[in-house]
């Protein structure tokens, strides 16, 4: 599968193979689900601002006040201090929603790109690609192993067909297209991972 996307930022107009940006990995099903990935996503990379994007980015002083990379650790209490929403946990109109890693990625973005929107979408859908990974990664280890399906052939198959799913399954827009839905693919990546590393 190969396709071409065309990035427009301001007077700078790119066209790219996904191909050509995924050469350096071998062609193997690997390879394809990263590209099913991408092609299913693709369109989220330019966007507006949604929902609650602007309440817990925007609005949220512990992730806009933050001019370069120098002041990025300038208001890191207010992150570990406030909720998702930037209101402080001990304040009644906290709902306690404390996701300080998520807040300190929207910083670490505001920091390097500022407002740049695209930017937010690039690394929610390369959050998501990874977790998908994890996921195939999981399933040919721990769902399919070698107890399950001898065939090493067909336990492949099986992890890549249900990480597939997984990656282009609707139920993932919301989490990609909505900035703030971050918190989603960092939790997945963070859960796979402690379940390999504890298995």
């Amino acid at each position: 599968m190969d396709f071409v996307s065309v990035c427009s930022v301001g007077d700078c107009t790119r066209v790219f193979s996904v191909r050509s940006v995924l050469s350096w990995l071998p062609h193997s099903r690997l390879t394809s689900c990263v590209e099913c990935d991408l092609f299913a996503l693709r369109r989220r990379v330019s966007g507006t601002w949604l929902d609650d994007d602007h309440m817990a980015i925007l609005g949220n002083d512990a992730v806009v006040k933050c001019d370069s990379i120098v002041d990025l650790f300038d208001t890191w209490s207010s992150i570990v201090d406030n909720d998702f929403w930037g209101v402080p946990l001990a304040h009644n109109q906290s709902h306690k929603s404390w996701r300080p890693v998520t807040t300190f990625s929207f910083r670490v973005g505001w920091c390097l790109h500022g407002s740049f929107l695209p930017g937010f979408h690039i690394v929610n859908t390369l959050l998501h690609v990874i977790a998908t990974l994890l996921f195939q990664f999981l399933c040919e280890s721990l769902v399919f192993h070698k107890a399950v399906v001898s065939s090493r052939k067909l336990r492949r198959s099986l992890a890549w067909t249900a990480a597939m799913l997984f990656g282009i399954h609707p139920l993932h827009v919301e989490c990609v297209s909505n900035i703030v839905g971050r918190a989603e693919p960092l939790s997945a990546i963070f859960f796979v991972l402690t379940i390999l590393v504890f298995r």
